[in-house]
C-alpha cells in the first residue's frame, strides 16, 4: 500500500439551479475503486478524501464545503505522516465545469451544487489547485483528471484560493503535473450509458478507468510483446514495460473517447518524464466486444481463418453489443463479408470493435 500518496475526488450530480448530472457520481466511485486496488493506486482508504453530492443537501456542498475539506486533508497531511508530504496527489473532478473568461488567463473550474446560470460565484480552480498543491510544498507531483466541461463562462472569474500562512517552496517543480482533460477549450465533456453494466458514464471517465486498469500498459502492438524501450528520466533510463505510464493513458483514452463520442480529449499538463501509473496483470484470456448500429452478420476466426463460432446475425438500429470470450492470440473479425484484423489490441482484457 501506497502510505504516502494522496486522493482527492469530487463527483458532483446534483445541482438545483442548472440540470442534474447522472454519471458523476458512478465515476468517482469507479475511480475510488481503482485508487483503493492493489494493482492500481494502490492506496489506503485514510488516504482518500471522496466528495459527493450524496454526502450533503439541497445545493451544497458549495464552494467553502469543498474547500474546508480539502485544506485540512492536504494541511495535516505532512503532520499525520511525521512530516512526510505525499508523493503524489491525486485529483479527481467530476460535474459541471467551466473556463473562466474573467481572469488574465483562462482557468477550468468544477461548478459546486449552488452554482447559477449566468451569475459568477465561487468556482474551484482545478489547474491553480493542483500547481500550489506543490508550490506549497504540500506534496511532489499531482495527477489531475478532469471530467467536466469547458465552455466559456460570461464575464466569470474563478475563486482564489486562500491557503493558510506559509512561505511557498522557491523553484518548486510546478511542471510535474500530469493533466488529462475530457474536451478541448469551449466544448462540452458528455455522458451516456455504458452497453456492459448499463450505468451511465462520462466517456471519458470510463474510458479513463479502462486504460487504468489495464488496457493502456505498454505493449508492442505488432508483436504481442511488451517492447524493448525505455525513457531517459534525467537520471538514467527508466523501464517502463508492462506499465499504465501518463502518456499511454493519454493516447489509449483520447483514441477511445474519439472513438465513442465527438469529444477530443486533451493533456495541457504533461510531466518531463512520464509517471508510472500502474503495472497491472495482464490476463490470458480476453473478451471480444463489437459495438454495432443496424444488421451485421458476424463471424470470429483465428489467424490461420478457422471459425471461432457459429456466424450470428444482430439486428437493431442502435448501439448494442455482443461478445466472445477467448484466449490471447490473433483473430480475425468477419463482418458482413469485410475482415477486421484484431490482433493488434492483444494487450487488452477487453477489446472493442466499432463496426
Amino acid at each position: 500500500m501506497s502510505d504516502d500518496n494522496l486522493a482527492l475526488i469530487i463527483g458532483l450530480s446534483r445541482y438545483p439551479y442548472l440540470h442534474n448530472l447522472d454519471g458523476t457520481e458512478n465515476d468517482a466511485e469507479s475511480f475510488y475503486n481503482w485508487l483503493k486496488s492493489v494493482s492500481g493506486g494502490a492506496l489506503r482508504e485514510e488516504n482518500i478524501l471522496t466528495i459527493k453530492s450524496d454526502h450533503y443537501q439541497n445545493d451544497r456542498p458549495d464552494y467553502y464545503d469543498i474547500w474546508e475539506k480539502i485544506k485540512d486533508r492536504c494541511c495535516n497531511q505532512a503532520k499525520r505522516h511525521r512530516g512526510l508530504i505525499p508523493q503524489r496527489v491525486y485529483i479527481f473532478l467530476a460535474g459541471h465545469g467551466l473556463m473562466t473568461d474573467k481572469d488574465p488567463r483562462p482557468t477550468n473550474c468544477l461548478l459546486p451544487a449552488n452554482a447559477r446560470e449566468g451569475i459568477s460565484g465561487a468556482h474551484f480552480p482545478a489547474e491553480a489547485f493542483a500547481t500550489q498543491l506543490i508550490q506549497k510544498g504540500l506534496c511532489n507531483s499531482v495527477c489531475l483528471f478532469y471530467d467536466c466541461c469547458r465552455i466559456a463562462g460570461h464575464q466569470i472569474s474563478a475563486q482564489s484560493i486562500e491557503w493558510p500562512k506559509g512561505n511557498d517552496i522557491p523553484g518548486a517543480p510546478v511542471d510535474h503535473i500530469f493533466g488529462l482533460f475530457a474536451c478541448l477549450p469551449g466544448f462540452p465533456s458528455r455522458e451516456a450509458r455504458d452497453p456492459y453494466n448499463r450505468m451511465v458514464r462520462g466517456h471519458f471517465s470510463s474510458s479513463l478507468l479502462m486504460g487504468l486498469s489495464e488496457r493502456a500498459a505498454l505493449i508492442d502492438l505488432a508483436t504481442l510483446e511488451f517492447p524493448r524501450t525505455s525513457y531517459d528520466t534525467g537520471q538514467g533510463f527508466q523501464n517502463h514495460i508492462g506499465k499504465v505510464t501518463s502518456d499511454s493513458i493519454f493516447e489509449f483514452v483520447r483514441k477511445r473517447v474519439s472513438l465513442i463520442s465527438n469529444q477530443t480529449v486533451s493533456s495541457p499538463l504533461r510531466p518531463p518524464a512520464p509517471f508510472i501509473l500502474s503495472s497491472p496483470p495482464l490476463s490470458e484470456s480476453m473478451k471480444i466486444y463489437v459495438w454495432h448500429r443496424g444488421p451485421l452478420t458476424l463471424e470470429l476466426l483465428d489467424s490461420q481463418f478457422n471459425r471461432q463460432s457459429p456466424s450470428q446475425s444482430l439486428q437493431g438500429d442502435r448501439f448494442a453489443i455482443q461478445g466472445w470470450i477467448v484466449q490471447r492470440n490473433a483473430y480475425v473479425l468477419r463482418v458482413g463479408g469485410r475482415d477486421i484484423n484484431v490482433h493488434g489490441e492483444l494487450g487488452a482484457n477487453i477489446l472493442e470493435i466499432f463496426a
